[in-house]
């Protein structure tokens, strides 16, 4: 009698299909982890970068909006559209070359339709299920490798005398026997998800992030946590104009279309957001210094060195 296969029962929690964006998550969680415990030569990323994404943040989990953007990139077969300087009403200067928008576009729906494609329990990190059926101990021996599943056992009689010890004839002739075999999935999703974050490189996942490039951009640059911007913006205010301050921050903050970290003069490296009718703020690179609010963008500004 041939074996037949029976699909393995779902585990508690596992089964039907898992939402894509949670899963990478949990990946890009596990992978930028583990660079940092160990650096990966195939993961060009710094450890201050991997920290900053991984830092927590309950009002903007910069790793939550990642795994979001990757998802949709996935679901809709495409980049997400890149912010325009326009809609700050800042003039258009240096973007994301057409090349390496196709390149990053191809490396996500490559990468990111291969996780897909992985079993839910796969996707999860878990461990692949297979159960056969078979009429006898004898049969199963026969279609089984007698070393893996009985070692130190050389021949079938002696391993149906095995089994014979707590499974009766009549058990075996009335339920069958299921041969049960657990294996370690070959297609490994972290080195799945370490390709696709070395295809994107620093520049790709800014990219997804939604911060923009111009000629002062800073390489490696991701925003600063939400509640530093906040926190630092209160400390230059007197006590009752904070919440008139937190307001118009948490508007530009919310409404923001445009956001960069690039060189200024005198400050150096700041990061700076805009809202569509053109104005916005600007705080250091790290957030923890508020530089000031920001009128809309005059063509004279460039003339008194400021440089986007």
């Amino acid at each position: 009698m041939a074996s037949s296969e029976t699909p393995p029962p779902p585990s508690p929690g596992t089964g039907g299909a898992v939402p894509l964006a949670p899963a990478l998550l949990g990946l890009l969680r596990f992978v930028l982890s583990s660079h940092l415990a160990a650096p990966d030569p195939a993961l060009p990323l710094s450890p201050s970068y991997c920290s900053r994404l991984l830092l927590d943040d309950d009002d903007d989990d910069l790793l939550e909006k990642l795994a979001a953007g990757l998802a949709r990139c996935v679901e809709e077969g495409r980049l997400p559209v890149a912010a325009a300087a326009a809609e700050a009403g800042i003039p258009a200067g240096e973007a994301w070359s057409e090349e390496r928008e196709r390149e990053w576009e191809a490396v996500v729906l490559e990468k990111g339709n291969e996780l897909k494609r992985l079993e839910p329990k796969k996707l999860k990190g878990g461990w692949q299920l297979a159960i056969r059926k078979y009429a006898s101990f004898s049969e199963m021996l026969q279609a089984e490798m007698i070393s893996e599943v009985l070692p130190g056992i050389s021949s079938i009689e002696q391993g149906v005398g095995v089994y014979r010890k707590f499974y009766t004839e009549e058990k075996e002739s009335f339920y069958g026997v299921l041969a049960i075999s657990v294996s370690k999935p070959t297609a490994q999703p972290y080195i799945i998800m370490t390709e696709l974050l070395a295809g994107l490189g620093s520049d790709g996942l800014g990219r997804l992030l939604g911060m923009v490039k111009t000629a002062g951009t800073v390489q490696d640059g991701l925003p600063p946590p939400r509640s530093v911007l906040i926190s630092s913006c209160m400390k230059l205010h007197q006590p009752n104009k904070n919440q008139l301050a937190s307001e118009i921050i948490d508007h530009l903050l919310r409404e923001c279309c445009w956001m960069n970290i690039h060189l200024t003069q005198p400050y150096g490296p700041v990061y700076e957001i805009r809202v569509h009718e053109g104005y916005g703020a600007r705080w250091s690179q790290d957030g923890s210094k508020f530089i000031g609010f920001l009128e809309p963008y005059s063509p004279e500004g460039f003339s008194r060195g400021w440089k986007h």
